[in-house]
């Protein structure tokens, strides 16, 4: 796609509220064929209070439905373009294991910020340069108490969150989903 074209479909996205964007309408064509939703997660470990839990089996659904432009892309001095798309309603489940117990792990990214570099081919196309996720803001929904000790249980829920931030990091930088912005722009 030329790069004009790419920077004022983002523009007007931007704009819109409730109506569907070309970018939209072509990252959810591009999810769709890249299967997207869901998307495995691979196994992690952490430690709370030196005891270790293991999430396995992991997932994240929504990715086809929940992208869209968050605000105007800007062109920098480079001529790169810069955006922000918004991320929100993503649902991230696990199997996890600690001492002697199992059981499930549901934590929904309420919304986070993605960040966006284009550059322009000297063809005139864009190209994906660089995916950033500055920050993701989420809440615990499963275990509802990880522990009866309160200060562990939200202890448990804040590096679940920080782990679970890392890998969403790590998916969204690196994974299927850089391959369907790569299509789409």
């Amino acid at each position: 796609m030329h790069f004009a074209l790419v920077f004022a479909t983002l523009v007007v996205g931007a704009m819109a509220e409730t109506v569907e964007t070309p970018f939209e309408r072509t990252f959810k064509l591009m999810a769709t064929e890249l299967k997207l939703d869901p998307v495995s997660l691979p196994d992690t470990e952490f430690h709370v209070n030196e005891k270790p839990v293991k999430l396995t089996q992991g997932k994240v659904e929504g990715l086809s439905k929940v992208v869209s432009p968050a605000s105007t892309c800007y062109k920098d001095d480079d001529n790169n373009v810069s955006c922000s798309l918004s991320i929100t309603g993503l649902t991230i489940t696990y199997e996890a294991q600690a001492e002697e117990k199992t059981f499930d792990v549901e934590v929904s990214v309420i919304d986070t910020m993605l960040d966006v570099v284009l550059e322009e081919t000297p063809e005139g196309k864009a190209k994906l340069n660089n995916v950033s996720l500055p920050a993701v803001y989420q809440r615990v929904k499963k275990p509802v108490e990880f522990s009866a000790d309160s200060e562990e249980a939200v202890l448990f829920d804040d590096l679940l969150k920080e782990k679970l931030e890392e890998v969403l990091k790590t998916e969204l930088e690196t994974g299927p989903f850089k391959e369907a912005l790569k299509y789409t722009f």
